[in-house]
């Protein structure tokens, strides 16, 4: 067989296969505006992504935005720009449940009206009693809500650290109501007087307990800045336990042995029992 008559085989191959091939679909269209929820105002230089994928645009001057070239299937379309939430399926609360899903058909041309709340920022100082600022202390903010049993508990949303001035800042917060826990450093106090000096957990302005927390309602692009709150010392406890079977007074196996407060779903401590069934929180 001569070089030509090979040339021409192949590309008769080619041919073939190229008349059997399934027509790709033609690719779908996304394009909308985004705007403030509150004051409607058109939001310019926002960054509009279908997550998983690497296309994206930028809402223009009256907060117009164009993507092209999409392939068919299911997507979640998300927004980014400092001082706004990002957009949200209506009905969706939970923070971690952000983006707005979409299925975009072949050929398809969709539009979106977008409206993004703008962030809260809410901000706040921590002090020991005797006035100085703890940088090394947790706050969390959460919220009320209801276990899997329809029970009250506490959702704990992201921790945030003081700086070295005792200052902390929550810049993005969603509107709606919060509660504020501290949790004062690990160490402890000690000198010739007070042997076992600890500071104690407090939940905002100065509570020991969950249920008597100031829950303050935060609205959208709200700056709050609460009172400053002050972590007491107290006498530090030691919890002493000995994990046995109920039955055969001896436990054989390993055990996770846990602290916490009533009503509250975080652990204090927590300790696995391993090779001794005797331990202390302290």
């Amino acid at each position: 067989m001569s070089f030509w008559t090979c040339v021409i085989a192949v590309m008769n191959c080619i041919q073939l296969q190229s008349a059997y091939a399934e027509p790709q679909a033609p690719p779908a269209r996304l394009q909308g505006t985004v705007v403030d929820a509150v004051t409607d105002q058109p939001l310019q230089n926002l960054n509009i992504r279908l997550r998983g994928t690497f296309l994206e645009a930028v809402t223009d001057f009256d907060g117009r935005f164009v993507l092209g070239g999409i392939p068919p299937g299911s997507y979640i379309l998300t927004t980014e720009r400092a001082g706004y939430m990002q957009v949200r399926a209506a009905g969706r609360k939970l923070p971690e449940r952000t983006g707005l899903p979409l299925i975009l058909e072949d050929g398809e041309l969709r539009r979106e009206s977008i409206r993004l709340y703008p962030a809260a920022i809410v901000s706040g100082r921590i002090f020991d009693d005797m006035g100085s600022p703890i940088p090394n202390a947790v706050v969390v903010p959460f919220r009320r809500s209801f276990d899997e049993d329809g029970r009250p508990a506490l959702k704990f949303l992201a921790a945030g650290k003081p700086d070295d001035l005792g200052q902390f800042r929550f810049n993005t917060v969603e509107a709606g109501e919060y509660g504020f826990r501290i949790t004062p450093p690990s160490s402890s106090r000690q000198d010739a007087l007070t042997p076992s000096l600890t500071f104690s957990t407090i939940y905002y302005p100065n509570e020991a307990e969950p249920k008597q927390a100031a829950i303050m309602r935060v609205e959208a692009g709200q700056q709050l800045r609460l009172d400053d709150a002050y972590i007491r010392t107290m006498r530090g406890h030691v919890v002493r336990y000995h994990v046995v079977d109920e039955t055969s007074k001896v436990l054989s196996v390993p055990a996770a042995v846990s602290l916490r407060r009533v009503g509250d779903t975080e652990i204090i401590h927590g300790a696995a029992t391993g090779a001794s069934v005797l331990g202390e929180f302290s």
